[in-house]
């Protein structure tokens, strides 16, 4: 369960990336 804060900052960092590239690289 210690894990748990690190999936959800990576998942927080690709979504911050995604909005940043407005989809850009999509």
């Amino acid at each position: 369960m210690a894990m748990a804060w690190m999936k959800d900052a990576l998942i927080s960092v690709r979504l911050f990336t995604i909005v940043l590239t407005d989809g850009a690289d999509a």
